[in-house]
């Protein structure tokens, strides 16, 4: 969909669309589950090879380029909607070049500043990830239990990084029984796979 977004948190994207023929600007509102990605219009060459490098798996040099936009004063020349964009991507990208004791913190802010972006589930997957890895999962309940406030498809989604943990404990029979629960009660096809596959 082409279009302006608006907002972009867990209980749906709101896409502001110009009809080509009449010139009239519509809203339409779609499900996350429906978003695969979300393309911004930051007019900023940092953002805008930042992007282009995580796309091409640089994620060193995109951790560079989203963490230089962090400060406050270039945050405020980036739109409202896009900030928490800007975080996740950062964090990401340090996680993904393996530093995550540096993505940890920017996840964090993400998470506390921007508590109902469209970008927290995939922060805590990443968070939950981290972990599991890292043996630290006395985090992961306070993980798990700040996505489940968020209701919706975040239960479910927290049910199956629930499993993914105890699956990393060995306590199969325990993360059988989360990874059914997200099974049954989600709508969304990825969760619904991802549980399967657990």
């Amino acid at each position: 969909v082409k279009g302006r977004v608006k907002k972009a948190d867990v209980t749906g994207v709101d896409i502001e669309v110009k009809d080509a023929r009449t010139n009239q600007v519509a809203t339409i509102t779609l499900k996350p589950s429906d978003i695969t990605e979300i393309k911004w219009d930051v007019n900023d060459a940092d953002y805008r090879s930042g992007v282009a490098a995580f796309d091409g798996g640089a994620f060193q040099q995109a951790a560079q380029r989203f963490t230089s936009l962090t400060d406050a004063e270039t945050l405020n020349g980036i739109r409202a909607e896009a900030r928490a964009a800007v975080f996740y991507y950062a964090a990401e990208s340090l996680y993904r070049s393996g530093k995550a004791a540096e993505a940890v913190p920017m996840f964090e802010k993400l998470m506390n500043d921007y508590k109902t972006s469209w970008y927290v589930p995939m922060a805590v997957g990443s968070l939950v990830d981290a972990a599991v890895q890292t043996k630290e999962l006395a985090k992961v309940p306070a993980l798990l239990q700040q996505l489940r406030t968020l209701g919706g498809e975040q239960k479910p989604l927290a049910d199956y990084y629930e499993g993914q943990m105890l699956l990393a404990q060995n306590k199969i029979k325990d993360a059988d029984v989360r990874f059914t629960s997200a099974v049954t009660g989600s709508s969304a096809a990825s969760t619904r796979g991802m549980a399967l596959m657990g």
